[in-house]
């Protein structure tokens, strides 16, 4: 299993993020890097740069895993890529409290909307 972006196989050149119909692939690193610039400039309008870039760096982590490699590759397997990043903020991001469970909301709701925190 991959480690992510937080391991030892975020430089892996051999990991993809993106597969296009014509073959042409997207590497994750330049992806998350490419994420992380615009997620910072963005965020950087409402002082919160650094947040910004980590939240890009960490939105796509779960397409180091294997299973996601395999599935870019033609598996036809179900594989949940943007939870890995949100678990990693609101486990091991502790300072200022609270703030890996708020990146964690960002990451987690990439793809389905954030969460309203409610409950």
């Amino acid at each position: 299993m991959r480690e992510g972006t937080s391991g030892p196989f975020f430089n892996d050149s051999a990991l993809v993020a993106h597969r296009s119909e014509d073959g042409r692939e997207q590497p994750l690193k330049e992806h998350l890097c490419n994420t992380a610039q615009k997620a910072g400039e963005y965020a950087a309008s409402f002082g919160a740069e650094k947040w910004g870039r980590a939240a890009g760096l960490l939105h796509d982590d779960g397409k180091a895993l294997d299973a996601f490699q395999r599935r870019l590759r033609g598996a036809r397997i179900l594989v949940d890529h943007s939870t890995r990043g949100a678990k990693y903020a609101a486990d091991r991001i502790v300072e200022p409290k609270g703030s890996g469970k708020l990146l964690a909301y960002c990451i987690a709701g990439h793809h389905a909307g954030l969460p309203d925190g409610a409950g």
